[in-house]
């Protein structure tokens, strides 16, 4: 077998570079489709924290672009991977929105296996 180098990876914002607030940009899916047709490794990034990768999975789609959920990363993903290399296995104190409180939302550490406990607010001074 010839080494070939190293097989190029694609990192994609999404908001702006793939989407417009609902609609797909002009040939965002057709690039898409050709990257996964020649099996090159994706991943869309968002800074978005506040919908998970299913639901933003399911944006794309309604925009006509089709990706599975793993191939969304966001930036409460990141962050959470970030602090379980700081510390494997630790705990964190997170104060998160109201919009997380969905029915049907989760944290990120939730997704991440990590249980979540309620922070008291009082205690917290909030």
């Amino acid at each position: 077998m010839t080494d070939r180098g190293p097989l190029p990876s694609f990192l994609i914002d999404m908001d702006g570079v793939l989407v417009h607030e609902e609609q797909a940009i002009p040939g965002a899916g057709r690039f898409l489709e050709a990257l996964q047709t020649a099996g090159l490794p994706l991943l869309v990034l968002t800074n978005n924290s506040i919908y998970t990768q299913r639901d933003l999975a399911a944006r794309l789609a309604r925009s006509g672009i089709e990706l599975p959920p793993e191939a969304v990363w966001t930036s409460a993903l990141a962050t959470t991977q970030f602090l379980d290399t700081q510390r494997p296995g630790g705990t964190a104190s997170v104060i998160e929105g109201r919009l997380t409180a969905w029915p049907g939302r989760c944290s990120p550490r939730q997704r991440a296996g990590q249980p979540a406990r309620p922070v008291d607010r009082k205690a917290a001074g909030l």
